[in-house]
């Protein structure tokens, strides 16, 4: 038999702010056919990490896709429509993360709630490294 805590089944972090790299980018289609942009994330609390998905669905979401390169401190390059977020790929930024209540049969689980433009993509390296110090 396999070892295993009971409490190790919790995987929702409490919402707040975390310090995150922005791994991949995808594009790919919505369900109702639309453009959409798949961006994965590596957050960080201090004791470990977790990987989460924004979904970007184009053009209902795009103020989405605004506030991502506001954070990175790209609104110039939003605003030219040269905006690209795999430039922007393992650069840093804080998440605000949010919880997402269970629903049909799924369990809750953690959501990105906002990007934090006040990062202005200046969380450092050395940040992310001092959490696993």
């Amino acid at each position: 038999m396999i070892n295993y805590k009971p409490e190790d089944a919790v995987r929702v972090w409490p919402e707040g702010d975390y310090q995150a790299t922005l791994e991949t980018t995808e594009e790919t289609t919505s369900q109702a056919g639309n453009p959409m942009l798949t961006v994965t994330f590596k957050a960080y609390d201090g004791s470990g990490t977790m990987t989460i998905n924004d979904y970007i669905v184009i053009p209902a979401f795009t103020w989405k896709l605004k506030k991502l390169a506001e954070a990175f401190g790209a609104g110039t390059e939003f605003e030219a429509g040269t905006f690209d977020p795999n430039n922007y790929a393992g650069k840093n930024l804080t998440l605000k993360i949010g919880i997402q209540p269970a629903k049909d049969g799924f369990d809750e689980r953690n959501r990105v709630a906002a990007y934090d433009v006040k990062s202005n993509g200046k969380v450092e390296e050395e940040d992310v490294d001092a959490l696993f110090g």
